[in-house]
This record gives structure tokens, sequence and C-alpha cells, in this order.
């Protein structure tokens, strides 16, 4: 099962959005992300390129420690 995931973020007062795809568990794996903060990455030149950093292989191709915060996600996704 896979799901998207949209997203918005701030750059200098700019609202952006973007949207991401994962394999995971369920399909209603999405209602446990609505109203949740999540860790962005984006290219200061092109601000609306831009990654959610949702799971340890995300934070790794940053080179991004993995917040224990976000452990509980790692049980819903497909790795």
């Amino acid at each position: 099962v896979g799901i998207a995931l949209w997203y918005e973020y701030k750059v200098d007062g700019k609202r952006i959005g973007g949207s991401n795809s994962f394999a995971c568990f369920s399909p209603f794996i999405g209602e446990l992300f609505i109203g949740k903060s999540f860790p962005v990455v984006y290219n200061y030149k092109k601000p609306e390129s831009s990654n959610l950093l949702l799971t340890k292989r995300d934070f790794e191709r940053f080179g991004l420690e993995y917040p224990d915060s976000l452990l509980w996600v790692e049980e819903h996704v497909r790795k």
C-alpha cells in the first residue's frame, strides 16, 4: 500500500506546498500525520524543491541524525 502526504512550509514568510509518497502497511496511516509537524529540507535557491523528512532513510540521504521523536513513523512504513 502506498500513500501521498501533502505538506506546507514557509520560507521568508511565503507558504509553499509539497508532497511525498511512501509505502506503508495501511492506507489509513495518513490519519496519523494530520496536524503534526515534521522536518522539511529545501533548496535555498529554489525553495519549492523540498523533501519531507519522515524515515531514517530520508534523514540519512541528507546526512542528518534521525530524531527519537519520529521512531513511531518507522513502525508504519515499509522498508
